[in-house]
């Protein structure tokens, strides 16, 4: 019985010994832009060997675990150059990116609009025409067709 307890522990712990080897880092650190410092919200950084990768949050703070070994991280935010960082990870890294701004001046935008008048009458809303007919052809009581009766039945209209 000992026997078979002992080979139960050695190879439960030979079984562990290959996550044990592979280490795991943390990689955190703010995302700021580098003339006011303000923190970038919605900033992304991604293991480009991996596809893995993480966010800003409100605080432009991001953090994710990477194994350990050789580290290319490509940082990006809309309106700013990207920024790819190579390292080697053996522990929790903190890395602080502050982004410059891709400005592009364009030469110069024009704008042109034409007025159309298709479809519109007037300025008079919620105007319908009910067609002579449409009442005609609306049963008559006491001789005479019910007008209002003719316009309760339009789309739309509630009776009440």
């Amino acid at each position: 019985m000992k026997r078979r307890i002992l080979i139960a522990f050695f190879a439960c712990l030979v079984l562990s010994a290959p996550g044990a080897m592979a280490q795991r880092h943390t990689v955190s650190g703010y995302m700021t832009d580098v003339k006011s410092g303000e923190s970038l919200i919605g900033a992304a950084v991604v293991n480009p060997a991996s596809g893995q990768g993480s966010v800003t949050n409100n605080y432009g703070f991001y953090t994710f675990t990477l194994p350990e070994g050789e580290v290319t991280l490509e940082y990006s935010y809309m309106g700013y150059y990207s920024v790819v960082k190579s390292f080697n990870l053996l522990r929790d890294t903190v890395i602080n990116v502050a982004f410059e701004p891709a400005l592009e001046a364009l030469a110069g935008a024009t704008v042109t609009a034409s007025r159309s008048e298709i479809g519109v009458r007037g300025t008079q809303m919620s105007a319908i025409e009910v067609p002579v007919n449409i009442i005609k052809s609306l049963p008559a009581i006491g001789g005479e067709v019910d007008v209002i009766k003719a316009l309760q039945l339009l789309p739309g209209v509630q009776s009440g």
